[in-house]
């Protein structure tokens, strides 16, 4: 039996290995790990082929704080090569219009703007306006669809972003589409940062070309710190007039981002912030919707509907794990927050000796120190009460 089972295996692995298909099939996952799309380019109806990478082929792992992945985990070590961010922005050669694949194919989906005025204002802009067409060259020069590189990533998401930028329309209506593109920067720096080959060949190039294109573009955001600060507005702009806001469920996740992308930042107040304004929503929010599941309605127009009943009950369901996840967020931030202050307070009054307590608590109230952290450092003192409040103000 074993010597059987010996050429067996030996006999299926010399097929293996003489099958030509299995090798070229082989080859071929080795080689291609892109999907290839042809797409119509939405401004000048020009075909181009896009690519993307085939998802099944890496997972990401080990998040950051404002959820950018530390790494990737791949199915073929030769693959590693393969930034997946690279990949995040299409591009089309002939009008230079960029968008992530999503608004690429469907650029005004979220928004109001006519698909008219989207085009004209594109293709005249390049053409009317000089220093668009600056901005414009240097973010597609060198640009081509086989180059895997930092520098054009960050070419196309800030292509991407300009374009974006152009319509208030957009900035207002789409804002979640422009957080994303400022974060997926961050997020490149932060790679750039941390992988030592790319830096060491591409770093300099990067910081020229930042430094070149603020010559033309001075509001451009050059740093990890500057693009999670827009990202943030634009995060921010969402909560307020995005119609991609359809429910509480998106609405305490856009809480939850801008929560952690001030804690990236270490801005623990508006962190903070954040996190109050998603547990009070989001538990008043579950509150109206279990209200609703469970009081019988008394006529047939205002009857649920199945349909309706599990999208509730499911966003009840979703609320829970997020409010719960906000909760024990804010409960840690707040202890680092109370640090901050504390330690922050301290150095102040150490470098204010010799002022009463009265002055030393007029002075930390005006740097906005925590009203809990003042009266624990500087409790307020109680009136004498033997002599009387007349007594004491007069001395006698």
């Amino acid at each position: 039996m074993e010597g059987t089972t010996g050429k067996t295996e030996d006999f299926s692995m010399e097929r293996s290995q003489n099958n030509p298909d299995e090798i070229t099939q082989k080859k071929k996952l080795l080689k291609d790990p892109f999907l290839r799309r042809q797409v119509t380019c939405p401004i000048c109806e020009h075909a181009v082929e896009q690519l993307g990478l085939k998802t099944n082929l890496f997972r990401a792992e080990h998040k950051d704080v404002d959820r950018r992945p530390y790494s990737y985990r791949w199915k073929q070590e030769n693959l590693a090569k393969f930034h997946p961010p690279f990949f995040y922005v299409w591009y089309c050669p002939k009008c230079y219009f960029a968008a992530g694949r999503k608004y690429y194919e469907e650029p005004l989906k979220d928004c109001y703007l006519t698909m008219r005025k989207f085009k004209e204002t594109i293709q005249n802009k390049y053409k009317t306006d000089p220093t668009a067409k600056k901005i414009i060259n240097k973010l597609t020069a060198g640009v081509a669809p086989d180059k895997f590189c930092f520098k054009q990533a960050f070419q196309l998401h800030l292509l991407a972003i300009y374009w974006a930028e152009l319509f208030p329309e957009l900035s207002k209506r789409d804002a979640m589409n422009l957080a994303r593109y400022y974060l997926r920067i961050a997020w490149l720096f932060r790679d750039l940062n941390e992988n030592e080959e790319a830096n060491a060949a591409e770093g300099k190039a990067i910081q020229d070309f930042f430094a070149d294109l603020k010559t033309v573009w001075p509001e451009v955001s050059d740093s990890d710190d500057a693009a999670l600060r827009k990202a943030n507005a634009y995060y921010e702009v969402t909560l307020g007039h995005s119609e991609i806001i359809s429910n509480a469920v998106d609405e305490l996740n856009v809480l939850l981002i801008v929560a952690q992308v001030y804690l990236k930042l270490a801005d623990l107040k508006p962190a903070l912030d954040a996190l109050t304004a998603a547990v009070t929503s989001g538990t008043r929010s579950k509150q109206e919707i279990d209200t609703t599941l469970r009081t019988p309605q008394r006529d047939a127009e205002g009857q649920l509907s199945e349909k309706d009943k599990q999208e509730l009950t499911q966003q009840s369901v979703d609320l829970r794990s997020l409010i719960d996840r906000a909760r024990n967020m804010l409960d840690k931030v707040k202890e680092d927050w109370l640090a901050e202050q504390t330690a922050k307070a301290k150095k102040i009054m150490a470098a204010n000796k010799g002022k009463t307590r009265t002055q030393l608590r007029q002075i930390l109230e005006t740097q906005s120190i925590e009203p809990r952290v003042v009266n624990r450092l500087l409790p307020v003192e109680q009136v004498q009460q033997k002599k009387g409040f007349l007594a004491s103000i007069l001395g006698g």
